[in-house]
């Protein structure tokens, strides 16, 4: 299955670049999107967003919470709320990666 592209802008696949570019011990050996991020982009932290969703692991339950006909109201806006910070957030960084693996590349290469 093709998987749809916005005109001009082509998918990139970054495992083979940061593989290829970057490595940084507090990866610990994992090449997962959430520990290359910590060592490219210190500042984007996950850990201040209330409601309990701080990993991709947390996204599930959470959402299916605010499924759940005996979630109320009030509870199920402030679930979205944390649902739509924690999925903004994970989006701004995997959009700015490549810029910050270019910054990093140049300063590793002084």
């Amino acid at each position: 299955m093709k998987r749809s592209q916005p005109a001009g802008h082509p998918w990139r696949e970054l495992l083979p670049l940061t593989r290829t570019l970057y490595y940084h011990p507090a990866m610990k050996g994992s090449w997962s999107f959430k520990a290359v991020l910590p060592t490219i982009a210190p500042d984007v932290d996950y850990a201040n967003i209330d409601g309990g969703v701080k990993s991709g692991g947390d996204v599930e339950p959470v959402y299916s919470e605010t499924l759940d006909p005996a979630t109320d109201a009030g509870s199920q806006t402030a679930l979205e709320t944390t649902l739509g910070t924690y999925c903004e957030r994970d989006t701004l960084a995997l959009c700015g990666s490549p810029g910050l693996l270019r910054g990093r590349e140049r300063s590793n290469a002084r």
